[in-house]
């Protein structure tokens, strides 16, 4: 009778061990799952819903970011800003303008950098290790892009991209913005010139200098 009750009490803790060692493999699936739903919904929050690309929140960290990196390891930063006008003429295509600019953007820029909605129809490009002749570089690739990107109805937006870099054009968040947004004015007033004198749309491209301010 003893042997049984031994018996017993071994195959009931054996299948209690058993239980637990489920039940705690089943813990850890579902705080998994749960810790890939929160990094997902994470994301979510700073991407832009209209374009797809990372939005204004996300830029201002990571440009902070890179700032910062760049004053530690004494490596350049870029920034470009970009814009696009006529938008406003688009009507109920703006929609579907704004997601063919997202993944136009999206697509011509390299891993490394990160490609960000910053206002209505306003973008920046945070370029790592980029100093302002690579960046204008890619910039002409961000040009290109975005003048490939037609409305249903053949509309084609006016782009224009500033940039500045860091350490060379400023030393802060607040004065690197500045500059890429000055050299974007610039470029921005270009465009509309280039207009008006051949009657078509355009692009231009300008780096802040001195000038600019």
């Amino acid at each position: 009778m003893v042997y049984v009750l031994i018996a017993f009490l071994v195959g009931a803790t054996a299948s209690a061990l058993v239980m637990a060692a489920r039940e705690r493999r089943r813990s850890m699936r579902l705080a998994a799952e749960i810790d890939r739903l929160e990094a997902h919904a994470a994301v979510l929050e700073r991407r832009d819903g209209e374009t797809g690309l990372w939005n204004s929140r996300h830029f201002v960290d990571a440009l902070t970011q890179e700032i910062e990196r760049s004053r530690t390891y004494n490596r350049p930063v870029a920034l470009a800003l970009a814009s696009v006008d006529g938008l406003e003429e688009a009507g109920d295509d703006a929609e579907q303008i704004l997601r063919a600019l997202g993944s136009s953007i999206g697509g011509s820029v390299r891993a490394l950098d990160v490609a960000c909605r910053v206002g209505s129809a306003e973008f920046g490009v945070i370029m790592a290790e980029t100093d302002s002749r690579s960046a204008s570089v890619a910039a002409e690739r961000v040009l290109r892009a975005m003048a490939r990107v037609r409305s249903p109805t053949g509309l084609q937006p006016q782009a224009s991209v500033g940039i500045a870099s860091c350490p060379a054009h400023a030393d802060g968040f607040d004065e690197l913005v500045e500059r890429a947004g000055s050299a974007l004015r610039s470029a921005r007033r270009a465009v509309r010139r280039e207009e008006a004198r051949a009657g078509t749309v355009t692009v231009s491209m300008a780096v802040w200098d001195d000038g600019d301010e």
